[in-house]
């Protein structure tokens, strides 16, 4: 089955009712997990590429087997670059093979994420790519442990979320809610 576009395939799970799984994909045998669960479910599946594994996981040696097995699995499947730090992580996404990137410049001032957001869009929509952000807060990063308790966290605004969308372009919006990140040491 070819990848299937994130938006769409997002789209289809809002309109009938349903979620769509994302899994944190950082080894071949995540992968071979990762499909093998969401066919045995029977349930369309996003891999998700966080930049900050790029370190640990050689993207450019495996993202061809990738490729392959998501175009071979018998349920829908879409690539996802998760927590993109600019444009440049963007641009790599897309030519390594993701159909849907994010970019989190969410530790940014209000304009200067909008911007740094727009920047992502503009270029990802000339590809046919649909784009995340990331909008307030939220503790722990990937693959590091959350270290701020939920107290201390700022919550998205309805009015700042509305204009973000508004004003970058977003497809879609992670937003600040109580949610956190990675490992917590102790209760959230």
């Amino acid at each position: 089955m070819p990848l299937v576009n994130m938006k769409q395939m997002l789209e289809h799970a809002h309109a009938n009712g349903y979620a769509v799984g994302a899994f944190d994909l950082v080894s071949l045998d995540f992968l071979q997990g990762i499909l093998e669960g969401a066919e045995r479910c029977r349930a369309p599946v996003i891999l998700s590429l966080a930049e900050s594994h790029f370190d640990y996981f050689d993207f450019d040696l495996a993202m061809p087997a990738v490729v392959a097995a998501a175009e071979r699995a018998s349920v829908p499947v879409a690539i996802h670059l998760d927590h993109g730090a600019s444009l440049e992580s963007a641009v790599r996404g897309i030519h390594l093979g993701c159909n849907g990137v994010m970019v989190d410049a969410s530790h940014l001032p209000l304009e200067e994420n909008i911007a740094a957001t727009r920047e992502v869009v503009e270029m990802a929509r000339g590809c046919g790519v649909p784009v995340e952000g990331e909008l307030g807060y939220v503790p722990g990063v990937e693959g590091e442990d959350a270290e701020r308790h939920p107290g201390e966290i700022a919550y998205t605004s309805v009015e700042d979320a509305a204009r973000y969308v508004e004003e970058s372009g977003v497809d879609f919006l992670a937003v600040s809610i109580g949610t956190v990140h990675g490992r917590m040491k102790g209760e959230p």
